[in-house]
């Protein structure tokens, strides 16, 4: 929860889902103001509905629904009024399972539904828009991915060598080792960006870059409480120093990495983080 007249609210997709979408989250605002979200990338596309006010997205505009590919840029919001948006994180590579095309072909976009020769997430759409409630919408998306689970035909040594990676990168998020991944995947590191920009939209050493600086960002915000300088934040997270993580982080969230710090402290609203079910 941001503050009282703005709320965020998670929910898990199907159990079947899960592998694919990390989680479904609905965020609702009554104060009537004009906000601006910064949305910094975390490695996964996603999609969101926007069923009440005023809302438009970088890149889609004005719109009922739009995607957003994985990005290696700051993705903004802009919302006013009363707003109800409902979302769909898609896991690093559930777009290109769920959806049936490859990842890299909507990097670093945000698109309208009508962008895509898809007639089932037009009617998607539609079901959205005039459902009667929240949880309506969520039994939808559930229905609607589940359908398209059931008629893809998974590479599941694709899948296999992603998750190898995935798991090295996420155990080990502030160094990076390309020759050692390819080889725990059983392919050349050429094969294995192939892969990746297939399948994530993104290389191997780029989700890397995502994954520091969301775990330097995970520490920024506790850095109240632990005493933590930046300085310590950009050794230990892999950086080669300050001045290596004030560009990545420039780079990738639009913001320093004190102006994170403030942020955290006072106007965190301003700033979103991937979400993750708890």
């Amino acid at each position: 929860m941001i503050d009282d007249a703005i709320k965020i609210r998670i929910v898990a997709p199907a159990v079947a889902l899960r592998n694919f979408i990390k989680t479904y989250w609905v965020l609702s605002s009554y104060d009537g103001l004009q906000h601006v979200q910064h949305i910094v990338p975390n490695g996964c596309a996603g999609i969101i509905f926007y069923r009440l006010g005023v809302v438009s997205m970088s890149g889609a505009g004005e719109a009922n629904a739009a995607l957003a590919g994985t990005t290696m840029k700051p993705i903004e919001i802009l919302r006013k009024g009363q707003a109800e948006m409902i979302g769909v994180q898609f896991s690093e590579f559930g777009l290109r399972v769920l959806l049936g095309f490859p990842a890299d072909e909507v990097y670093q976009k945000v698109s309208r539904f009508d962008a895509f020769s898809d007639k089932g997430l037009m009617e998607l759409e539609d079901r959205i828009m005039t459902a009667a409630n929240v949880p309506q919408c969520f039994a939808l998306l559930d229905s609607f991915f589940l359908k398209q689970l059931a008629k893809t035909k998974m590479n599941q040594f694709n899948l296999q060598r992603i998750n190898s990676v995935l798991k090295n990168i996420k155990a080990c998020p502030e160094s990076f080792n390309m020759k050692d991944y390819a080889s725990a995947a059983c392919v050349s590191p050429r094969q294995l960006t192939r892969i990746f920009e297939e399948y994530v939209g993104i290389s191997p050493n780029d989700l890397f870059r995502l994954y520091r600086c969301n775990s330097a960002i995970a520490k920024i915000r506790k850095v109240k409480e632990s005493g933590y300088k930046l300085t310590e934040i950009a050794y230990e997270c892999g950086y080669y120093d300050l001045s290596h993580m004030n560009a990545e982080f420039r780079s990738i969230c639009g913001a320093t990495p004190k102006n994170i710090l403030l942020s955290s402290q006072t106007e965190r609203g301003n700033y979103s983080w991937g979400l993750e079910r708890e």
